[in-house]
Order: C-alpha cells, then structure tokens, then sequence
C-alpha cells in the first residue's frame, strides 16, 4: 500500500479563503487611509469603513471555522477516534473534466463524496485533476466526519 494522502502532513486548503479575506481587508485600509490623506468625503470614508468592518468580520468567520474543522480532524486522528475501512472501490462517479460538481464512490457501503471547488478539509483531488481513485481499486482510508484524512491506496 502506498499512501496518496494525509493531512497532518499537507494541512488544508481553507487557508486560501481566509488569504483571500485578509488581502481584501489590507486593501481597503489602504484605501481607507488614502482618503483620509486626500480629505475625501465623509460618506467615502464611512462607506470605505463598511468595506473593512464587512472584511475584517469574513476574514475571522473563516479563520476560525475553516481551523475549527481542520484540528477536530487532527485532534480525531491523534487520539485514533477516526473511521477505518479498507477495500475495493465502488460505485465510483467522477467529476467530468471541467464540471465543478463532486467525485464519490463507497467502499463497503461507506460513501465519500469530495471537489476540489468546495470548502472543505480533507483529501479531494479527482480523478480528472490526477487524482488516484478509480473503480475497482484497493483502498485502505481513515476518515472523519465524512472527509478522507489518509488514504492508501494499493498498486
């Protein structure tokens, strides 16, 4: 078995979101202040306000819930309080190249379903992204919470 995925080993791809919110926020202080050099209207300023109030309120909602998932899931991991199966994929449906919808499949009766276009933590690369799963495939996988943590998979 090699193993293809583990998260304690390559985090989370909810950071993007929050780096989004922290880049939209340092912008619009610098916005903010250029105003208030320039002496800018007092609506501008409020309004610009707003903007950073609005930003800053997005950056933190990410932030802590996009961690609060990611170290339950460590936190499960660590303490072993995770699901385990092993065995050969099955009805295995993937993302048609291009689309943004979900990739699942199930293996013995337990179902996964991930896309790379969602928030989420956990593995979710598909199969038209070079992902590994394909039907038929041995697996071995810990999971939480519906969301692959570590994946092996069998050459």
């Amino acid at each position: 078995m090699i193993k293809y995925y583990d998260i304690s080993e390559t985090g989370t791809n909810l950071v993007w979101f929050f780096w989004i919110g922290l880049t939209v926020l340092i912008t619009t202080v610098a916005i903010w202040f250029y105003l208030m050099i320039k002496g800018k209207s007092l609506g501008s300023k409020l309004r610009m306000g707003l903007f950073i109030l609005i930003s800053f309120i997005w950056t933190m909602v990410i932030w802590i819930n996009s961690m609060r998932h990611y170290l339950d899931a460590k936190e499960a991991l660590e303490e072993g309080a995770v699901g385990e199966i092993s065995g050969i994929v099955e009805n295995f449906v993937p993302i048609p190249p291009g689309d943004h919808g979900n990739e699942s499949f199930s293996v013995k009766g337990i179902y996964f379903e991930y896309s790379p276009a969602e928030i989420n933590f956990g593995f979710d690369k598909p199969q038209s992204h070079g992902g590994p799963i394909d039907e038929g495939k041995y697996v071995r996988i810990q999971y939480f919470d519906g969301r692959i943590l570590r994946l092996w998979i069998k050459k």
